[in-house]
């Protein structure tokens, strides 16, 4: 066959058959989609994209010289199934099976879109711009059922045009314009965000060469084949924004989506995920597990040993009290660590020589931390014998006079920095107390904790305290500004998650599952300052 004939070397022309290579390819965006959910996305990504890239292109290639070997321009173009005619030249009557084996591929194809796009949809969703239902996972396959569903539909009625070339020039210049936004923002992040230790890094000559990409790919086809689709796609996109400024811009919540949400979630036995797609349990189900007795016991004899379990037994930390918000540390120049704690060095015993074992243990520091920014985080979470440095401190940030914490600027300067640097966690922590603080925490009610709060993420903390004795107290806490400090702690087995001071919250629930014991949930809200 003769390629010369009927091809064009104008450059506007060639962006709609791009759109038709490029959608056969199209599955290289899955991987993005399931980031959260891979086992060690450093090694696992690029082997997936490594792999299965060339393989498919190989396979691709060979496919079309065999049909283009086999048919000539005029039979190919006219038929209705390229690969049963290429079948019923090649195979014979063997090719009664060939409609079998591409519905399989279509169905291949169909189950990575569905389980791509039902991410993003999930996402979407934990994020606050779609209903609270489609964040959700189904209990016993912990899928995005909701969302899956909700593609399935969307996909049927895209299916509703006949003309699938117009279908696939719609959806590429919608997919593309999208790409290219994604790409502006990886390059605005990499001058932003240059802190962030990133698990893959993009170069930024790709990055812009994506972006050019993508810019021709939308353009193109508007200037060579102006179609009315590309101005419906557009408004469509636009007509999002009726739903973006009271829903998710003001906030408003529409009390018929709430019992939507809440029969939807009984029907289909539905519950909330965090971002590891782990059911986020609610007080009633907790309760089926003290009844049934499905909770370990056996994590009842493991030793409260760390830092962080220490800690959740300080009950002082988790009583609710009102006060000025905490500002002037935020002007203190930065210093090292020494320098940052001379002010509150009298206060503590044996403060010089942890600051330097911190500071020992932290000369590789992560996460685009400097070392004195490290240690700072370690040295707040370590123990000594006598009062740690962060018990003295949360004394100084409960109190009710202000003046207490002023020495303390210099550090709290350094630490804040420190933690900002870090990503923030989103999703379920726990907290536990040996005191029932149930008379202080009533549903619905919003208040702060002025301490820097440790928390973590480990649920045997909650099993933990399931089989002691005496008066406890449970918190579960959704947060979305948690800081995991692993890379930072002395004790990295914790799963620690530390809440900054002045964190805002609502009580959601407050519920007793038994004797001398309550489970208080709290959902992390924007400060009113």
């Amino acid at each position: 066959m003769d390629f010369r004939v009927s091809t064009t070397k104008k450059p506007l022309g060639i962006a709609l058959a791009f759109y038709s290579g490029l959608w056969a390819y199209d599955g290289w965006n899955c991987l993005n989609a399931v980031t959260e959910e891979l086992k060690n996305p450093k090694r696992n990504l690029w082997l997936a994209i490594i792999l299965a890239l060339p393989s498919i292109i190989v396979i691709y290639l060979l496919t079309n010289i065999s049909y283009f070997t086999v048919m000539d321009k005029a039979t190919l173009l006219s038929s209705d199934a390229v690969a049963v005619t290429w079948g019923n030249v090649v195979l014979g009557p063997v090719v009664r099976i060939l409609p079998i084996l591409i519905s399989i591929s279509a169905l291949g194809g169909c189950n990575g879109s569905l389980f791509m796009s039902g991410r993003y949809c999930m996402v979407g969703a934990r994020y606050g711009y779609l209903p609270e239902v489609f964040a959700c996972i189904q209990k016993q396959r912990l899928t995005p059922l909701p969302a899956i569903v909700l593609e399935g539909i969307l996909s049927m009625v895209y299916c509703i045009p006949s003309n699938i070339q117009s279908l696939i020039e719609f959806f590429s210049f919608v997919a593309w314009m999208f790409y290219g936004l994604t790409f502006v923002a990886t390059l605005c992040c990499k001058f932003t965000k240059k802190e962030v230790d990133r698990v893959i890094s993009v170069p930024i000559p790709l990055i812009i060469i994506i972006i050019l990409i993508s810019i021709y790919l939308v353009i193109s086809p508007v200037i060579s084949n102006p179609n009315i689709g590309f101005l419906v796609a557009l408004i469509l996109i636009l007509f999002g924004l009726i739903f973006y400024y009271p829903f998710v811009y003001r906030k408003i919540e529409l009390k018929f989506i709430q019992q939507i949400n809440a029969f939807l979630k009984r029907c289909f036995q539905l519950e909330k995920a965090d971002i590891n797609m782990k059911i986020i349990l609610t007080p009633e189900e907790m309760n089926n597990l003290l009844k049934t007795g499905a909770v370990s016991t056996a994590s009842a004899a493991m030793p409260i040993t760390t830092s962080v379990l220490l800690e959740l037994v300080n009950p002082n930390e988790t009583q609710p009290t009102v006060k000025t918000p905490l500002s002037g540390y935020e002007k203190q120049p930065l210093m090292s660590l020494e320098e940052a704690l001379k002010p509150v060095d009298h206060l503590i015993e044996d403060l010089r020589r942890h600051v330097a074992i911190a500071k020992k243990h932290c000369t590789k520091p992560k996460d685009g931390l400097t070392q004195d920014e490290s240690a700072s985080i370690m040295v707040y979470g370590m123990e000594w014998e006598e009062s740690p440095l962060y018990k003295i401190l949360n004394v100084a940030l409960r109190s009710d006079d202000r003046h207490k914490i002023k020495p303390w600027f210099p550090y709290l300067k350094l630490f804040m920095t420190a933690l900002h640097k870090l990503p923030s966690f989103q999703g379920i922590v726990w907290r536990a107390v040996q005191i029932d603080l149930s008379n202080q925490y009533s549903k619905g009610q919003r208040m702060n904790w002025w301490s820097v709060s440790s928390t973590t993420r480990d649920a045997s903390v909650f099993e933990n305290f399931i089989h002691q004795s005496g008066k406890r107290t449970v918190f579960t806490i959704e947060c979305k500004n948690g800081k995991l400090i692993n890379n930072h702690s002395q004790y990295p087995s914790d799963d620690e998650v530390l809440l900054m001071p002045g964190f805002y919250f609502e009580v959601t629930s407050v519920f007793k599952p038994a004797v001398d014991m309550y489970i208080i949930s709290l959902k992390e809200i924007d400060s009113p300052w």
